[in-house]
């Protein structure tokens, strides 16, 4: 499988659970979701709400023939 990452600041964390990081990794458009999710942590923490940041970064698809393959 893929390997993603998700690389947040509590002010992110504490108003995103953790149920939901999954689908936000899955997006076809990581940097999109990233803009998405950052507003909504911050709505949800409100006018004093801590700083928000996030960064997604998801490995490309491996190939299908693998490291070493004979033609």
């Amino acid at each position: 499988p893929d390997m993603a990452f998700l690389l947040c600041t509590d002010g992110f964390w504490e108003h995103v659970a953790v149920s939901e990081m999954p689908l936000i990794l899955a997006a076809a458009d990581l940097s999109f979701a990233a803009s998405v999710w950052v507003r909504q942590a911050a709505r949800r923490a409100g006018a004093g709400g801590d700083n928000v940041a996030l960064a997604l970064w998801r490995s490309p698809p491996r190939s299908k023939r693998g490291w070493l393959s004979f033609r």
